[in-house]
């Protein structure tokens, strides 16, 4: 029996799949779904198991830690994420939690229905891409700024000192 873990991170997405899942035989399925999700039209009917990570909006990493070990024990052969755009931007919380389930295979679905293999190197090169994006580019300079301006106001400050040092004299006190 193949066992196989959806991550529902995309609920019109996740219809479709899980109806394409359940008309297999031999398959025990089960999804995890964010809590707002369960608002939404998610058709679960054909699932074995529904976990419900709660949360705010989507999967956060924290809200899931709770079921990895879970996950873990459940030995799934393969491991599904589902992406609401082409890239799966936005999604490497998920695709980090897939790779920690020690599934056989991981990969992921956009709405094009490509399959993305998520290994290791793949993901590396995601986090490596979400590191140098707009963002974190303007946050490290502006964190370089304000550093360099604190180390030039502490050496100004450190230099003034040693030059007042050196212009007033000492008056030593006679016995």
């Amino acid at each position: 029996m193949e066992r196989i873990l959806v991550i529902a991170s995309s609920s019109l997405l996740a219809n479709k799949v899980i109806a394409d899942i359940s008309e297999r035989k031999n398959v025990a399925l089960t999804v995890i779904v964010p809590t707002e999700a369960m608002k939404t039209r998610l058709h679960l009917k054909d699932t074995n198991n529904v976990m419900c990570v709660p949360g705010g909006k989507g999967f956060r990493f924290r809200a899931m830690i709770p079921y990895w070990s879970m996950i873990n024990r459940e030995r799934f052969n393969t491991v599904i994420c589902l992406y609401n755009n082409k890239k799966g931007y936005g999604y490497l919380n998920v695709d980090l939690f897939a790779l920690a389930t020690k599934a056989k295979r991981r990969v992921a679905y956009n709405y094009d229905h490509n399959e993305i293999p998520l290994t290791m190197p793949y993901l590396f090169g995601k986090t490596i891409q979400y590191m140098s994006g707009w963002f974190w580019l303007v946050m490290n300079s502006l964190f370089i700024a304000i550093l360099f301006i604190f180390i030039f106001f502490a050496m100004l400050f450190v230099e003034c000192g040693m030059i007042l040092c050196s212009i007033i004299p000492v008056k030593k006190k006679l016995l």
